[in-house]
């Protein structure tokens, strides 16, 4: 993907964001689909906005054969509490029964942004028509602050599906 698609006025749009943000790299059509099926990957890493990431990603899912692969990177240095991510996840599917819900962990890796990157353009079974994911991590927001942070920027900037960018 072309790393200059975040020109200054899509990083301005974001940084200051009060709603979901969009950037269409590609318009895809539900009767152009499989099944009409939508397939969304959400990001999550434990936090807060990693769920709220989640819980909007399932009201955008609104038809029943659209598929929800909510996916953890985590790093090397044991960062994310994969076990903890689980537990809530079972949680959440049970609360959104009916809907299709997978969940996934990738490797371990040094750079957790880059698997999600191969994960979502190299996917020979899945074909990711979305990726939500928030606009920072779970370190920014035990530190109070509020920005696009690097994970989603260089997420953001190099997948080849729809991302949508939660604040």
């Amino acid at each position: 993907m072309d790393p200059s698609l975040l020109g200054q006025t899509v990083k301005n749009s974001l940084y200051h964001t009060q709603i979901p943000f969009v950037v269409v790299k590609k318009l895809y059509r539900r009767q152009d689909k499989t099944n009409n099926a939508f397939n969304f990957m959400v990001c999550v890493d434990g936090s807060e906005k990693g769920f709220k990431a989640f819980e909007t990603c399932v009201i955008l899912s609104n038809c029943e054969n659209d598929e929800i692969y909510a996916v953890t990177a985590p790093n090397l240095q044991g960062d994310q509490n994969i076990e903890t991510i689980k537990v809530k996840f079972q949680e959440l599917e049970e609360k959104h029964k009916g809907k299709k819900i997978n969940f996934m962990a990738l490797e371990p890796s040094y750079d957790p942004g880059k698997s999600l990157i191969d994960f979502v353009n190299f996917n020979e079974k899945i074909d990711f028509d979305f990726v939500v994911l928030g606009n920072n991590g779970i370190r920014a927001q035990l530190e109070g602050k509020q920005f696009l942070g690097r994970m989603a920027e260089n997420v953001l900037a190099n997948i080849k599906a729809n991302p949508i960018i939660i604040p």
